[in-house]
């Protein structure tokens, strides 16, 4: 079972801050950096199931939001913390995955769109007013929408796939990193990052040094 741990990195003290028999997957810090959402796996009637669950970066708080028969991923919260955009499959690895929103609680859920697509990463504008996500169907696939599920659009088909889509603090670009093969290995040379305008006009790579990029971050100015 995947446990969570922090690491310092000043002393390089590591701290585990999770326990128990489930698996703990798809970590986000919250913005404030005080928080931490996580999804705990469990298996129920012979299917996986999983829901969110806040803990403090501490240890001492930990409380799960959310009791559905589903499967919850990748939960992300809003810049202002205040809401949280996540995946939801009915049941089982086999259905189709719909983004959602729920208040930071885990209250007043609502979907946000309804593809019947499989979905895979996201991530949220910096003024908190639309979400990117890429169709887990086509890997190369990458969408907009407003939080309230308007304005759906394509704005990227990329040859390859595209995984952790993120945008620029200025809200211009978007980076991801991306293979130009749907059937690159892990390790093949052809993962690079790439930069695009934010109406995915133009792409470019911004990496070409062999290997898999892993992940990246922006810095504040988006320099």
């Amino acid at each position: 079972t995947g446990q969570i741990y922090a690491v310092n990195t000043e002393d390089r003290e590591v701290k585990r801050i999770t326990s128990g028999p489930h698996a703990k997957l798809d970590v986000s810090w919250s913005p404030d950096g005080k928080n931490l959402l996580y999804v705990e796996e469990r298996v129920i009637e012979e299917r996986n199931s999983a829901d969110v669950v806040v803990t403090s970066i501490d240890g001492t708080f930990i409380k799960k939001i959310t009791y559905s028969p589903g499967y919850e991923s990748k939960p992300t919260w809003s810049p202002d913390g205040t809401a949280i955009a996540f995946l939801y499959r009915e049941a089982g690895f086999l259905a189709y995955s719909e983004l959602w929103i729920m208040d930071s609680n885990g209250k007043n859920r609502r979907k946000v769109t309804d593809l019947q697509i499989s979905l895979n990463t996201i991530a949220w504008s910096p003024d908190g007013e639309e979400i990117l996500f890429v169709s887990h169907d086509d890997c190369g696939k990458l969408f907009r929408v407003q939080i309230d599920g308007s304005n759906l659009r394509h704005i990227a088909n990329y040859p390859g796939c595209i995984e952790n889509p993120a945008w620029s603090p200025d809200g211009a670009y978007i980076m991801f990193i991306g293979s130009e093969s749907k059937t690159s290995l892990a390790s093949s040379p052809s993962w690079k990052i790439y930069l695009m305008t934010v109406d995915g006009s133009s792409i470019s790579p911004l990496t070409g040094i062999g290997g898999r990029p892993i992940i990246f971050l922006w810095d504040n100015s988006t320099k």
